[in-house]
């Protein structure tokens, strides 16, 4: 039998080994978790490898993720090794594992915060630091058993993420720190506590067990005892026997009295214990207080950080910071009935007055472990929230009024269209009696009981669900009264925080007058093309019209072929019924002979009035002039026919000017009417009443006898002569070097003529002269308006030879300059033909260095067009030498050209002159020119020539084309390359005549026989044979003379337009061989 210390000593050891049982325990509670922690860092990995793609190197970030599989496998091992090998004695062993385990995804974890330096997206920042603080928060129930563990597997990812913040490049680098140590702190806080709360709950578990091995020994030892009363049984069981059976039944009831009473506390102090440790993990202060005495008997830990530790004092006192009585926090009349009874959870709100802060409080009655009823109010701080809201209900109103003062209706539409928010003006539209805000959108638009489904009235909430994009639609509404309006409605999509579409912003805009004004509007504009367009007498088209008429039948006979005649007819005898009859007459009389003219024409031929008794007609579909006649006779004969008005009966006879096209050299469609204005004058000079075809050989004679140098100086002071200017600018730069002053005759009949149709006529005439000074005084009072806008800008004037060769010449440019002394000579820059200069070298070189010393610039115009020496070009001081426009606008496609071209700008470098090319025509033409090391140009591409004021306006937009910026000279060892894509083009033009139906001289279809084919075998293959793209240019050569052989053999058997097409390939294959010959340079 064991003796009471015996017994007490065997109690010792059991409590110690119960004491050591609680860390294996702890062990267990870790290793328990391994399976779905390792489950979550898998697909945490995974999500944060497909999510972070292409945000993040993709080496830094399958890097990371291999680690992190790393981790996963060597977690499952240890699990399976554990879930094996496992035992008590050895819980310091299998600890250590799992801390380690714990550290390793410690790392990982830290690893996935070095990704924000590797992104620039702030999202993409924010998104990576709260997956990192996630997982810290997810460590805290998986690793708070063991609180090495924990802090094992977080402080390297939350000292990783510190240390990477504060390098974060904002004003709130020190915020972030401060929040980001607040939160590690409060998982240190949470998982303590939640280790202390494991630790209590192991500890009441081994106490339990003690209990009941305490009770077993105590059994163990009475059954001892009464083994030994057995033994003296015999003995005493006459004397004791009663005596025993009754100890015997006192003894079970007190074993069972024993039994109970330990349950009961056990059960009291279990719910105890997780009454208190739920209650303190809630983010609210909860407090318990005697119903009546006030008695604070519980307060969790928020309440005591709020309050104080005040168990055991007054609720009231404790709770308000002026005690006067109980005041709300105390009030019972709330949860308990007339009889007592609890009423169910009081909910209230209730603001601090002290601090400002809002407290959302749950009372209830509840029954206390003593048997009373006690209070118990839970308290939440729901500051954030209320202010939120306060500021959700300030931003609305703010919204409400910024669209209360829109005058257009305003509604915010739900998904199931209803009316969420509307402005002042939807209020206001009288569509509907009495409108309110919880109609259905389409009750209030279209007083309708269902959406809008059909294609006048299309819904824009349909449409915006359908492409989440803003809609406009075109809506009519029906007010009050019964009128009906247009409105113009704006759907625009409102997104959630989940980006899916929430409802939408109707705008509504009342269009009806608007639409209104727009179909008055585009009336107005048809009439005034009408009248833009077409005579106002007699509707038939007008010159405008007949140029565009014009333009378009020669380039429909370019494309086709064929032949057209422009006819110009003037009326015989028409001034004598004007003067006979009055205007009135003669204008019924146009009005009458137009409509017959009109009836007897073709469709497709055109009749139009110039004005006055001058009409022009567009003949099309010609073989050749002798088609022409039965038309011309035909108008003729109408012109003539007597005209009925009223009592009177009018003729008149005609005379007709016809000239054709095509010509052999190129004319425009202005030249086309002033060649049958010759003609015209021609048949009236000729006898009247006849046709006359123009003679191009006879032009120039009647020209100069139409256009007489009488009229040419009767414009001059009638302020008929208008002056244009053309920029002159660096191509690669971009720099504006200044303009070139040319003068246009604004002729009263005419229209605006050309320097070439009227200058020739005068180059002899001392009325030349007049021009010329004409020209230099208006440029020098257009120089001083402009400097008077601050604009300093250099403008070159043309100089006739006439002029240039007067005595007086110095004399009168001197006093040009002197009525004009704000103008810097140096900005006056004077240009004379080459021609004009070689024929008296002496007189122009000493002018010319005169004016230099003035500061007035010189320049050769047209240069390359004369036949001046080296010697002529060295006695000629001129600074700069135009070269002729004939030269750069054939360049692309005439080797000679470009070979005189080279040889202009090579002789300006010899003799250090400045060269400007003119007549740039395309991007092409500039881009030859800077390859060739020619900088500065003019021409149409860059600008047309313009008025002054427009040439303003075009210095604030030019820029130069993106090509010319980047187009660098070429080496002059590589300028046979230029020669031969020069060459190239030439050939392909030539197979283009060819197949268009004109004589070529000689065409060579063999790709070795042509000049280009011979240049790449020779010159081509000894320069250029080596370098990788020119084994391509052979084989693009042979491509294009094969595509242009086939074209040749079956040109007769393609349509035009199929013609066309094929030549547009050869184009093609031709720019294909240009770009690959580029490469080589």
């Amino acid at each position: 039998m064991l003796s009471n210390s015996d017994i007490n000593h065997n109690l010792r050891n059991k409590a110690e080994q119960r004491e050591i049982g609680i860390f294996p325990e702890q062990i267990k509670l870790i290793y328990a978790n391994f399976p779905p922690s390792s489950t979550a860092i898998l697909l945490i990995t995974l999500l944060t490898r497909i999510g972070l793609n292409g945000v993040v190197p993709s080496w830094m970030l399958n890097l990371w993720a291999g680690y992190m599989l790393f981790v996963v496998i060597s977690r499952v091992v240890l699990y399976i090794f554990y879930t094996k090998l496992f035992e008590k004695s050895h819980a310091n062993f299998w600890a250590g594992l799992a801390i380690g385990s714990a550290a390793l995804a410690g790392v990982g974890w830290a690893g996935i915060s070095l990704f924000i330096l590797a992104v620039e997206d702030p999202t993409y920042k924010i998104v990576i630091v709260m997956i990192t603080l996630g997982i810290m928060a997810g460590t805290v129930p998986v690793l708070s058993a063991v609180l090495s563990a924990f802090f094992c597997a977080n402080l390297p990812t939350a000292l990783t993420l510190l240390i990477i913040i504060t390098q974060w490049p904002t004003n709130g680098v020190a915020l972030l720190v401060t929040a980001l140590l607040v939160y590690t702190a409060l998982l240190i806080y949470t998982a303590v506590n939640t280790n202390r709360m494991l630790m209590q709950t192991l500890s009441f578990q081994n106490e339990k067990q003690a209990l009941i091995e305490n009770l077993n020994m105590e059994i163990s030892g009475r059954e001892q005892a009464q083994y030994q009363l057995d033994i003296h049984k015999r003995d005493l069981e006459m004397v004791v026997e009663e005596r025993t059976r009754q100890l015997t039944q006192s003894n079970e009831k007190l074993e069972n009295e024993i039994a109970i009473r330990l349950q009961s506390e056990n059960q009291l102090r279990e719910s105890h214990d997780r009454f208190t440790a739920v209650l303190n993990t809630l983010d609210a202060a909860v407090y318990v207080s005697d119903m009546y005495s006030y008695e604070l008997l519980f307060m969790n830990k928020n309440a005591m950080a709020r309050w104080g530790d005040g168990v055991g004092d007054v609720c009231w006192k404790r709770l308000q910071k002026n005690p006067s009585g109980p005041c709300d926090f105390c009030t019972n009349g709330t949860l308990l009935d007339a009889d007592g009874y609890p009423t169910g959870i009081h909910i209230w709100e209730r603001q601090i007055e002290e601090s400002g802060e809002w407290l959302d409080c749950r009372d209830q009655a509840i029954l206390w472990p003593d048997g009373r009823v006690v209070r118990m109010q839970i308290a939440t701080d729901i500051t954030e929230r209320v202010m939120a809201e306060q500021r959700v209900l300030a931003e609305h109103q703010f919204l409400q009024t910024i669209i209360d003062g829109v005058a257009d209706p305003i509604m915010v539409v739900d998904l199931n269209y209803n009316v969420k928010q509307m402005n002042k003006a939807a209020k206001d539209t009288p569509l509907l009696a009495d409108i309110q805000s919880q109609y259905k959108c389409y009750e209030i638009s279209h007083d309708r009981k269902t959406p809008c489904d059909d294609d006048d009235c299309a819904c824009p909430l349909n449409i915006v669900l359908q492409t989440r994009k803003s809609v406009t639609v075109v809506h009519r509404h029906k007010t009050v009264d019964g009128t009906e309006r247009l409105f113009e409605v704006v759907g625009t999509p409102l997104f959630n925080e989940q980006h899916k579409i929430s409802g939408m912003v109707q705008a509504s805009r009342d269009i009806t007058a608007h639409l209104e004004t727009q179909q008055e509007l585009q009336e107005k504009k048809t009439r005034l093309e009408h009248v833009a367009y077409h005579d106002n007498l007699t509707s038939l088209p007008n010159r405008t019209l007949l140029a565009d008429r014009l333009n378009q039948t020669m380039a429909q006979v370019n494309r086709r072929g064929g032949q057209i005649a422009v006819a110009y007819l003037d009326l015989d005898g028409f001034k004598e019924i004007n003067d006979s009859y009055g205007h009135d007459t003669g204008d019924l009389f146009l009005v009458s002979l137009a409509q017959r003219l009109k009836e007897i024409l073709r469709e497709g031929d055109t009749i139009a009035r110039l004005g006055g008794d001058e009409f022009v007609a567009v003949l099309v579909d010609l073989h050749d002039s002798n088609d022409s006649i039965p038309l011309l006779e035909r108008m003729l004969s109408t012109a003539g026919q007597s005209v009925h008005l009223g009592n009177q009966i009018l003729r008149v006879s005609a005379s007709i000017g016809v000239t054709f096209y095509p010509q052999k050299e190129e004319v425009d469609a202005d030249q086309l009417l002033r060649q049958a204005d010759q003609a015209m004058y021609n048949a009236k000079v000729t006898g009247k009443n006849r046709y006359h075809f123009f003679e191009a050989e006879k032009y120039r004679g009647l020209r100069g006898y139409h256009e007489t140098v009488t009229r040419i100086s009767e414009g001059l002071g009638q302020n008929e002569f208008v002056l244009h200017f053309q920029p002159k600018v660096n191509m690669r730069s971009g720099e504006l070097l200044g303009a070139e002053a040319l003068i246009r005759w604004q002729h009263p009949q005419r229209g605006l003529l050309l320097p070439r149709e009227f200058l020739p006529l005068i180059e002899d005439e001392d009325v030349a002269v007049s021009v010329d000074q004409w020209v230099l005084e208006n440029v020098l009072e257009q120089m001083e308006r402009w400097q008077a806008d601050g604009i300093d800008l250099s403008v070159s004037v043309n100089v006739g030879a006439r002029f240039l060769q007067k005595s007086n010449f110095i004399e009168k440019l001197q006093q040009h300059l002197r009525a004009h002394p704000e103008i810097d000579p140096t900005l006056l820059e004077l240009e004379v033909l080459e021609s004009c200069a070689l024929e008296d070298m002496a007189q122009v070189s000493e002018v010319i260095k005169t004016c230099r010393d003035m500061g007035v610039v010189f320049a050769l115009d047209d240069f390359g067009t004369g036949y001046s020496s080296l010697t002529y070009l060295k006695l000629l001081p001129a600074g700069i030498m135009k070269i002729d426009q004939s030269f750069v606008r054939d360049m692309l496609d005439d080797p000679e050209d470009l070979a005189i071209l080279e040889g202009v700008l090579g002789l300006a470098t010899a003799f250090r002159r400045d060269v400007i090319a003119e007549g740039v025509e395309s991007i092409e033409h500039g881009s030859l020119l800077l390859q060739l090391g020619c900088e500065k140009a003019q021409g149409f591409v860059i600008a047309e020539p313009m008025l002054a004021k427009d040439l303003i306006i075009w210095m604030e937009s030019w820029r130069p084309d993106a090509i010319w910026m980047k187009q660098e000279s070429v080496r002059r060892e590589d300028l046979p390359l230029l020669f031969a894509a020069v060459e190239h083009r030439a050939w392909v033009r030539e197979v283009e005549l060819y197949l268009l139906g004109h004589a070529v001289s000689e065409l060579i279809l063999d790709a070795d026989e042509c000049r280009f084919g011979k240049w790449l075998q020779k010159t081509g293959q000894k320069q250029y044979g080596d370098r990788p793209g020119y084994k391509q240019v052979v084989n693009l050569h042979h491509q294009v003379h094969d595509f242009a052989a086939r074209l040749c053999q079956i040109k007769d058997s393609v349509d035009t337009e199929g013609l066309e097409r094929e030549i547009a390939t050869l184009k093609n294959l031709r720019e294909n061989l240009v770009h690959q010959l580029n490469t080589l340079i």
